[in-house]
């Protein structure tokens, strides 16, 4: 992606960072403004715009994705990443957004048309994951969406999701 990157824009336009979005210490370095120029010794500013698109679909396995034969242990997997990546992400960059006084934040999170209804396609933890991303997001809309002094949001953030579909 870097050398991709590298062919169109100016090196000092992108940066690419690795981090493992299921994880506080990986969204800290993602959006933490003081944490990347001290430890990755880069500052690109505050970030204004973020694009939330993490997703597995889980045991792919016909006869293993049905509330009653899904393991614990793929379930919390599609999980953690689906919809707890989702919500430190939003988390962090809300954080960072209202601590710098970023004007016109705006956050999409890729869905999933699965997060709206149910289909004999998908599986329990995939569809259970994606309508929490819209919980989320919904929520996340309505406490994000106008200045607020006791919360100390000087300017509205924007959160949005989009639900693709094959």
């Amino acid at each position: 992606i870097k050398e991709m990157l590298g062919k169109k824009y100016n090196s000092k336009r992108f940066y690419v960072l690795r981090a493992d979005a299921r994880t506080v210490e990986g969204n800290k370095l993602t959006f933490d403004r003081k944490l990347r120029k001290n430890k990755l010794k880069i500052d690109h500013g505050p970030i204004d715009c973020v694009d939330i698109n993490a997703g597995i679909f889980g045991p792919a396995n016909l006869n293993f994705k049905h509330i009653h034969n899904i393991s614990e242990k793929d379930y919390k997997k599609t999980m953690d990443l689906n919809l707890d990546g989702y919500f430190l992400s939003l988390k962090y960059f809300a954080k960072q957004a209202i601590d710098n006084q970023v004007k016109n934040a705006s956050a999409v999170c890729i869905k999933s048309i699965y997060g709206s209804t149910g289909s004999l396609f998908a599986n329990i933890a995939y569809q259970t994951s994606k309508h929490g991303v819209m919980g989320l997001v919904r929520q996340s809309a309505i406490e994000l969406a106008r200045s607020n002094s006791k919360l100390k949001i000087k300017h509205p953030i924007r959160v949005n999701a989009v639900s693709p579909t094959f």
